[in-house]
């Protein structure tokens, strides 16, 4: 499981009661690709979201999980649109980038945020310098959107395969290698690309949105893969693995 310090705690509930119904949802077409090469020029014509304004729209959209029809590709493209939407100028997310230092040597920071009410979600962000990595390692039962602020990020993005290879190893599909930059996303759900690794190609900040959030139950099932460094024979995309 990742180390992820708790910088605030708050109730985005409250805050979506003071901000009222904004005009923060915008309807998208569920995309299964992890990852958008370019930013959508559409956000350019919304309206910015202020910090507040911001989790007041993830509260609102928060609640989907919860209701027995749950399109998890349509609600991380949903959750991608209102993130791209937040000011990167805004002086709450300027302050918090600058107390992000990078506080372990050769592994990225993680600052959670906000933790949303009963862990339905979790807003942090990730501060990368040039050549850091998280390896493989997956979410259980959990969605999440990456969005560049900064930098350039590699992301491999793996599905587990059902059946073992020939001889007895775990066997992880490749789905994607995608870079992130500013106003890229990426996404996984818990049925597709759930289990990915990241590596700084520069000195990289993202924000990162999982949906639910962690828990004593979903960090406890959460594991560390090694992967062959080379396709299984006859493919370019299977690849034996391990747990960590």
């Amino acid at each position: 499981m990742l180390t992820r310090r708790i910088f605030v705690g708050l109730s985005a509930h409250g805050l979506a009661a003071l901000c009222g119904l904004l005009p923060f949802l915008k309807a998208c077409a569920p995309q299964p690709s992890p990852a958008k090469n370019q930013p959508d020029p559409e956000d350019s014509a919304a309206e910015p979201l202020d910090w507040a304004g911001f989790l007041a729209g993830v509260d609102q959209l928060a609640l989907e999980q919860f209701s027995g029809a749950w399109d998890q590709e349509a609600y991380v493209e949903e959750l991608a649109t209102l993130m791209r939407r937040l000011s990167p100028q805004d002086p709450i997310l300027l302050e918090e980038l600058a107390d992000a230092v990078g506080a372990i040597r050769n592994f990225p920071d993680i600052v959670t945020l906000v933790e949303g009410p009963d862990h339905s979600y979790d807003v942090a962000i990730v501060v990368f310098e040039e050549g850091e990595e998280i390896p493989l390692h997956d979410h259980p039962d959990m969605t999440g959107v990456i969005l560049g602020l900064t930098g350039e990020v590699e992301i491999q993005s793996f599905d587990l395969l059902p059946e073992l290879s020939a001889s007895g190893a775990l066997q992880l599909k490749r789905l994607a290698v995608s870079n992130v930059t500013p106003g890229v996303h990426a996404t996984l759900t818990a049925a597709r690309g759930n289990i990915h690794s990241l590596r700084a190609i520069s000195r990289t900040e993202l924000l990162d949105v999982f949906t639910p959030g962690y828990n004593q139950d979903r960090s406890a099932r959460s594991k560390w893969f090694t992967r062959s460094t080379t396709p299984l024979d006859g493919t370019t995309d299977i690849f034996e693995a391990r747990e960590d």
